[in-house]
């Protein structure tokens, strides 16, 4: 969430853009049993850094710092192998421009993780979450080239990650038999 704008990742679309202004109370009968909708408003055509315009964008979040929000938004792909997996910072500025021109992704490299599900960027250090299925999820911390990984301390099937306003938790999604739960 940038503003009152909600932004998801769309695989190689780049990101789908949501006002959260435009949350609409569904009378009647509601599909799926909603009580309310978020119409999509738009999207935002991303390039995956270094004319990569194939770059898929499986997850994305708000970077932080110590004095709360940071100027970007992190973003990254999800893939069964380590090698070619990318992550990356993409300036809110650029997405928040009005322009029909694609917004490069800047910072991009390849940090080797496997199965990477969502990753969050506080003071400088990345936070990566990483599935194998039914058993118990890997954090990775690190740098560029300087990874750490805390292999099964995190609950099956992680998802997104993004950390508090203060940095000083990170909060995650877990998809328990198809349904996705906080964690």
């Amino acid at each position: 969430v940038v503003g009152d704008r909600l932004y998801a990742a769309a695989t190689y679309g780049g990101l789908r853009r949501f006002e959260l202004t435009d949350i609409l109370r569904v009378t009647g009968r509601a599909p799926f049993g909603y009580r309310c909708v978020l119409p999509q408003s738009g999207t935002e055509r991303l390039v995956g850094g270094e004319g990569d315009e194939r770059m898929r964008f499986s997850f994305v979040s708000h970077e932080r710092n110590s004095s709360g929000v940071g100027d970007h938004l992190v973003v990254g792909e999800f893939g069964p192998g380590a090698p070619g997996r990318k992550l990356g910072r993409l300036p809110v500025a650029g997405i928040h421009s009005g322009s029909a021109d694609p917004v490069e992704v800047i910072d991009v490299h390849e940090p080797g993780i496997a199965r990477m599900q969502g990753a969050a960027l506080v003071d400088g250090t990345w936070f990566a979450t990483a599935s194998h299925g039914l058993r118990a999820g890997d954090l990775w911390v690190g740098s560029e080239g300087a990874w750490v990984r805390h292999a099964g301390v995190l609950p099956s099937g992680p998802e997104e990650l993004t950390a508090s306003h203060d940095g000083a938790r990170l909060w995650s999604l877990v998809v328990e038999r198809g349904l996705p739960r906080p964690l």
